[in-house]
């Protein structure tokens, strides 16, 4: 939940660094767990971190370096409706269920309880 309320901040941004954040910490979190994860869920987890860094940073570059998108989420803040942060709540909050969903197949990969050393190819089988 707390990467998708960087939009109480920006709108925009529940929707771009909110959902990279989101699997980064998805991976991040399963990895905290690398004792008991198999390799598949290892190298799950790090797809994870891998693609919600990626993310992250190329959105930050994007924003920082081009000048039109820095002028695109100009326009988007301008045009929201004025008001309290409190009524973005809602949809941070059900971005943040969306992306858990999309984290599922991790917690189900990290979820199969085999060994760290089953070999991949007993681990897809098993599953």
């Amino acid at each position: 939940a707390v990467p998708s309320l960087l939009g109480l901040w920006k709108r925009e941004y529940t929707v771009s660094y909110g959902y990279g954040g989101a699997m980064l910490a998805a991976g991040g979190i399963a990895l905290g767990q690398c004792a008991s994860l198999s390799s598949l869920a290892a190298a799950h987890a790090a797809l994870y971190v891998a693609y919600g860094l990626r993310l992250c940073l190329f959105l930050l570059y994007r924003e920082t370096q081009i000048p039109y998108f820095q002028q695109l989420r100009e326009r988007i803040e301008e045009r929201a409706p004025k008001g309290s942060r409190a009524k973005r709540l809602p949809f941070c909050l059900t971005c943040s269920v969306l992306y858990f969903c999309m984290a599922s197949p991790l917690v189900l990969t990290a979820s199969l309880g085999l060994p760290a050393t089953a070999p991949v190819s007993a681990t897809m089988i098993s599953a």
